[in-house]
């Protein structure tokens, strides 16, 4: 008889799904995943490591130009975003919503680096919320990326996160190692 899998935490989920980005960030960045530096790792101590190295939930180098904070969480919409309020059901709820919520998190834990979240819930796909500081720096560099949507009220843009992975990381600043 097989047994069921054991629900994960959390706790758990969010380590996951930092581990998942923070490979295909790794990738696109050119970094093997099993690095000594463990760059593009979760960053240990659920964040709440040294800021001044490793800002966000996942451990960047130096030359990576984004904070990124992952979130994988049911219980938000498209449609809190456009609203500013979490919905419940039909109604709205007098609380900022959940993914509002994050982005200030991601803003706190910049450290000097352009803020990016990366969110998702069961069967959606990875989508990034860019403030416009963060998509005026990466037009800058790589001329204009048609966002799936724009968020006026909080200067927020919505991509996927395959779409900004087709980027030239060199253009955004990627160092060769000198060999």
């Amino acid at each position: 008889m097989s047994k069921k899998p054991k629900p994960l935490n959390s706790r758990a989920k969010g380590k996951n799904y930092e581990r998942k980005v923070g490979k295909k960030l790794a990738a696109w960045w050119d970094i093997p995943w099993d690095n000594p530096g463990k760059l593009f790792h979760p960053t240990p101590l659920s964040g709440g490591w040294d800021r001044e190295r490793a800002a966000g939930d996942i451990l960047a180098p130096a030359d990576f130009p984004f904070s990124v904070e992952c979130k994988n969480r049911q219980g938000w919409e498209f449609r809190d975003l456009i609203h500013g309020r979490r919905f419940q059901g039909n109604s709205t709820d007098e609380r900022k919503s959940l993914p509002l919520e994050w982005m200030d998190q991601a803003e706190r834990a910049r450290a000097g680096k352009h803020p990016m979240l990366v969110l998702t819930r069961r069967q959606w796909e990875d989508y990034v919320l860019l403030t416009l500081e963060a998509v005026g720096f990466i037009e800058e560099r790589v001329g204009r990326v048609r966002e799936l949507a724009r968020f006026y009220p909080y200067g927020l843009r919505l991509y996927t996160l395959d779409q900004l992975l087709e980027l030239d990381p060199d253009a955004l600043g990627r160092r060769r190692e000198q060999g």
